[in-house]
């Protein structure tokens, strides 16, 4: 997996990676990880390879496809979301709730930045919290 980032939009940017559109499909989006020991592409690669075919997945942003290096992830892209696209509810394992971690998928509010999470304190179950003042625009 190849690209040349001195060509491609940037669409956002983290505190250890860069977003830019997809150069052939529109639909994606590409996730560099800028920091030497990156780990957060293949965090998100792994939690979306276990949770793919579970319930849960209907809350995260899919990944495509990621480098063999890990420091390249293909995910598909996601709308800004507007304040009347919160759900009432969202997972709990959901900790770092910036609103820029989410977006609108065919309809659906998900994640599309869950490497940094608390599955591993609360499992890959869809047990809800409240977002009642998570939000802020």
């Amino acid at each position: 997996m190849y690209f040349d980032f001195n060509q491609l939009d940037i669409v956002g940017v983290g505190g250890s990676r860069i977003v830019y559109g997809h150069p052939h499909n529109h639909q994606w989006v590409i996730k560099t990880d800028m920091m030497p020991n990156g780990f957060q592409n293949v965090m998100e690669f792994k939690i979306w390879e276990h949770v793919q075919t579970l319930p849960l997945a209907d809350w995260l942003a899919p990944v495509v496809d990621i480098s063999p290096d890990g420091r390249t992830l293909v995910m598909e892209r996601v709308s800004e979301l507007e304040f009347w696209d919160i759900p009432d509810w969202i997972p709990e394992f959901f900790n770092d709730t910036n609103i820029s971690n989410f977006g609108m998928l065919g309809g659906q509010f998900v994640c599309c930045d869950y490497a940094m999470n608390m599955m591993w304190k609360h499992g890959a179950s869809v047990e809800l919290k409240s977002t009642h003042n998570l939000f802020t625009f």
